[in-house]
């Protein structure tokens, strides 16, 4: 097998941050997306003449086009690849990935739902964001998100308000039902993040 030249240079021009990849072949359909620690290190993966999987030389064999958009960080483009997968669906992630040991972020369906990480989708009226390829950049993104949205942490309401409601990281539905319109408001805002929240822009 060649190591599919054509690609080199693109490969070669990519920054070394963080940030989402994007396989396409000649008529502009998505192949891939993947994201990356580093970009130009884990797509020049890629040329490898002899990959792990054969089903990768057949996804390079089609592959005439590499796009790439950076992020701040490897959580941020943790994210991005989960929205991204989920709008486009690209055939290769499904083949390449099983989804079913990969896992999900999920926003409960409670009165006041909360998020955390999941492997299944055994609730129908919860949302679920993934599935990410990374457990422990999940749980770090996850971790974010509590740390930026007031929202509840516990698994169950507790009777009086915990430690995150002292630390200001949570507006505690627990003793303050009437909070409800405003904790309502702190969900969309957490779905809006996870949809994304800004115009992607591809960089070519």
């Amino acid at each position: 097998m060649g190591d599919w030249p054509h690609l080199r240079p693109r490969v070669e021009a990519l920054p070394f941050g963080s940030g989402v990849y994007v396989m396409k072949d000649a008529a502009g359909d998505i192949l891939y997306i993947g994201k990356a620690k580093s970009l130009r290190q884990r797509v020049r993966s890629y040329l490898s003449p002899h990959p792990d999987q054969p089903k990768v030389a057949i996804l390079m064999g089609k592959v005439t086009q590499i796009e790439h958009l950076e992020t701040p960080t490897e959580v941020d483009a943790l994210l991005l690849e989960a929205q991204l997968v989920r709008k486009h669906q690209p055939r290769y992630n499904k083949e390449l990935k099983d989804d079913k040991t990969f896992p999900l972020l999920k926003i409960t369906a409670e009165k006041f739902p909360r998020i955390h990480l999941t492997r299944n989708k055994t609730d129908k009226k919860a949302i679920y964001y993934g599935p990410y390829t990374d457990a422990k950049l999940l749980r770090e993104a996850i971790s974010l998100i509590n740390a930026l949205f007031p929202i509840r942490k516990c698994r169950q309401l507790p009777k009086t308000a915990c430690l995150y409601y002292h630390i200001n990281q949570c507006i505690a539905p627990c003793i303050k039902p009437e909070v409800k319109p405003e904790y309502d408001r702190l969900v969309s805002e957490v779905r809006g993040f996870l949809g994304g929240g800004k115009k992607v822009l591809w960089i070519t």
